[in-house]
């Protein structure tokens, strides 16, 4: 049962249950029918500091409607989170959306507990539009069991997303899917900018399209995943775009994480074959592992101007697709248009995004269809280096790997599979490189596994 509290003035004793709050009326702990009450009959409804909402239906927002943490809190602590619960239903696509223009949301962190509820790929935390004029300030979001965290969706006008930060939270970045966006946004004359997007597996900041909108002064950061994009422009799902501006943003992939592509203006990179015109991509700063860090293929009449890319660092090349470049625009193609910075590569990048794990189908050859496991992430940071120093970057990670195989084959008798071999290569690596063992420690501890595994194992004794 969520509690309401009003004091007017302190008196001895206070306000009974829930949370005593001097001249302010909030909503306490409780669960969507509280909350919806409350948005039912205010027009501003202030959730108590750390008041904890859990949602077993879906929440609409009415127009007009403000709704925030008292006191706006900075701290994600002191916020009031909106969770979806356990028994959330899974046929729901959006957690909290709105019914009509003009709604505020400040201070509120948005839990869409992906931990507890699995992936879900259509259901998100948070949906505004049909309309105009949202505010989205100071937000905190985390845990999507979805494909992004805020949508807004077209047809949409004159909105802000501003200081809001995605937590980072725990989405493996593999070819099991399931990745997720920070911040989709589709909507004209927008502002979205101060905000930090942590370790997203899909892209930071994804702009469907619409007119005179800014992405600015945003942080795009992979720490603990990896992620295709840091910005995207080029969806189009709304295909005017003319006048927006994506400037002084910073998008790190901290050693081993990566980004496929840093900052995509087009993205013929995905295979999208409708251009976007008339955008500007300035002071941009990409750092860190990409395949490509600035790549302009799909934009046409583009001013692309300032952007740092000094920090970039290769990942390992697709077949049949432009090496690795720290800039590339499809200029000759006549896909990369109007205004562009010198020191580009010139070259066309349809269909290059390629597979979540960069190693991945190397690692499959060696250890079967299996995700390729975090253990070995330093592996596409050497890969990364050796690029940069003209080695043979693609023939030692294969010596290496092969040198794993060969001891595997040691620990199996003669009649053993493929599939076998490929079982103790995984338990060889995860010895060595998971457990940090020396070669020689690591093939003693997998051979004492195997020993002491149940009959029938690969590549145990028999009994």
């Amino acid at each position: 049962m969520g509690f309401v509290c009003v004091c007017v003035v302190a008196l001895a004793g206070g306000c009974r249950g829930g949370t005593h709050i001097l001249g302010y009326e909030c909503v306490d702990t409780g669960t969507e029918l509280d909350l919806q009450a409350a948005i039912d009959t205010r027009d501003t409804v202030l959730l108590c500091k750390g008041a904890l909402i859990t949602l077993s239906g879906p929440v609409s927002l009415k127009q007009g409607l403000t709704l925030e943490t008292v006191d706006e809190p900075t701290d994600a602590a002191d916020m009031a989170t909106i969770l979806l619960g356990p028994n959330f239903p899974a046929g729901v696509g959006v957690a909290v959306s709105s019914g009509g223009s003009d709604i505020q949301i400040r201070a509120v962190r948005f839990d869409g507990n992906r931990r507890a509820l699995g992936a879900r790929d259509t259901q998100i935390p948070v949906e505004l539009g049909r309309g105009t004029g949202y505010v989205v300030d100071g937000c905190r979001f985390t845990d999507s069991p979805g494909w992004t965290h805020l949508h807004l969706i077209e047809p949409c006008d004159s909105s802000t997303v501003t200081h809001n930060v995605v937590e980072s939270a725990d989405r493996p970045h593999d070819d099991s899917g399931h990745s997720t966006d920070g911040l989709s946004i589709s909507c004209a004359h927008t502002l979205v900018s101060g905000n930090s997007v942590n370790d997203i597996s899909a892209v930071g900041i994804v702009y469907f399209g619409g007119p005179g909108s800014t992405i600015s002064d945003n942080v795009i950061t992979e720490t603990t995943t990896s992620a295709f994009s840091g910005i995207n422009i080029g969806d189009a799902i709304v295909p005017d775009n003319t006048g927006v501006t994506i400037s002084g943003n910073q998008i790190v992939a901290v050693e081993p994480r990566y980004f496929h592509t840093g900052l995509a203006a087009g993205l013929r990179v995905l295979g999208k074959t409708t251009t976007v015109s008339d955008v500007a991509v300035q002071d941009n700063t990409i750092k860190g592992m990409a395949r490509y860090g600035l790549a302009v293929d799909g934009c046409l009449d583009c001013t692309i101007d300032g952007n740092d890319v000094s920090a970039w660092h290769p990942l390992p090349p697709l077949a049949s697709c432009p090496a690795p470049a720290a800039y590339i625009a499809a200029k000759t193609a006549g896909e990369a248009t109007g205004t562009l910075q010198p020191g580009f590569v010139d070259a066309k990048i349809d269909n290059c995004e390629g597979e979540a794990e960069v190693l991945g189908d190397v690692f499959r050859v060696y250890a079967g269809d299996v995700v390729y496991p975090d253990y070995l992430a330093f592996e596409v940071e050497l890969y990364s280096q050796r690029l940069e120093q003209k080695m043979d970057a693609a023939g030692l990670l294969r010596m290496e790997w092969d040198g794993l195989e060969t001891r595997a084959k040691a620990m199996c008798p003669a009649m053993a599979t493929a599939a076998d071999v490929q079982s103790v290569w995984r338990l060889i690596a995860a010895a060595q490189y998971g457990m940090m063992l020396a070669p020689a420690d690591a093939d003693a501890q997998v051979r004492a596994d195997l020993t002491a595994s149940p009959t029938g194992t690969p590549c145990s004794p028999p009994m």
